[in-house]
């Protein structure tokens, strides 16, 4: 997978390559047989000087891309933005948009010359390589944005994580806690078959909780013996959190008033009159 397909360029450089061909031609009328005549491979010098020039343009285009994107993440930066997403993004493209614009300016740029360098068989070994390289060039390109760009929103999710309060109230060691009174409350209980042994786990994060997951096997298999012993487990279970002052989750929202120096908060108190 690679950002552009270099058979593309190839279409466009074959049509290129023709008109400079013809080029060439009507200039050594004018200008002398130099023009025309080739130098190596059947390249004439119109053609080498045209591709030259365009080799030219390439490093003239990367350096104004480079430029403007230095200016524009200094001013980010004065505008106090520098770890914004507008900001992170662009510092993210600097580089491998650079390295795209090399990768495959260069090659349009030498891209008609590469017909001349084709073997009475049919092959071009000069013409696959550079396609090849032009390929590795742009895959390289497209690896390094996606991983930078999964870093820019790593960095900021961490940023943002440090900013705000954990909708978990419960420390660590609580959680600990009640992972424990469960395993000693369904320890050895009445209906535990030694196969079956209980499992308690802290096992993930819900939007308004923290799970621990319970499992427990009752045997025999009698429905309202099992019944009498889960009411009296689940009985002790709330003693103990009670006393340990773990709380049970319930649905809830926090909501976070801004009050900083981009975002004040505004409050406007209201007098009525009775009559």
């Amino acid at each position: 997978m690679t950002p552009v397909q270099t058979e593309k360029i190839d279409q466009a450089a074959q049509k290129i390559g023709a008109n400079i061909d013809q080029m060439s031609q009507k200039a050594s009328r004018r200008l002398g047989k130099w023009v025309d005549a080739n130098v190596l491979y059947g390249i004439s010098w119109l053609k080498l000087m045209i591709c030259a020039g365009l080799l030219f343009g390439v490093v003239v285009f990367e350096r104004l891309v480079r430029a403007l994107l230095r200016r524009r993440l200094q001013r980010l930066e004065a505008a106090g933005e520098k770890d914004g997403w507008l900001s992170l993004t662009l510092e993210t493209l600097h580089k491998p948009l650079t390295l795209l614009i090399w990768v495959y300016g260069v090659y349009a740029a030498l891209s008609p010359l590469f017909g001349h360098f084709q073997s009475p068989d049919g092959t071009n070994l000069v013409h696959t390589v550079a396609s090849r390289a032009a390929d590795v060039g742009g895959t390289i390109v497209l690896i390094w944005v996606i991983y930078r760009l999964a870093t820019v929103v790593d960095v900021r999710t961490k940023r943002w994580a440090a900013t705000t309060e954990s909708t978990y109230d419960t420390p660590p060691e609580k959680v600990e806690l009640a992972v424990e009174i469960l395993q000693e409350i369904l320890e050895n209980h009445e209906g535990m078959h030694p196969d079956f042994p209980p499992r308690v786990v802290f096992n993930g994060f819900n939007d308004w909780s923290l799970n621990i997951m319970v499992i427990a096997w009752y045997h025999p298999p009698e429905y309202w013996a099992y019944q009498a012993w889960l009411q009296k487990t689940c009985l002790a279970i709330l003693k103990a959190f009670n006393e340990e002052g773990i709380d049970f989750a319930f649905p809830s929202r926090t909501i976070y008033l801004a009050n900083d120096d981009r975002r004040q908060l505004k409050l406007r108190m209201l007098q009525g009159e009775t009559s």
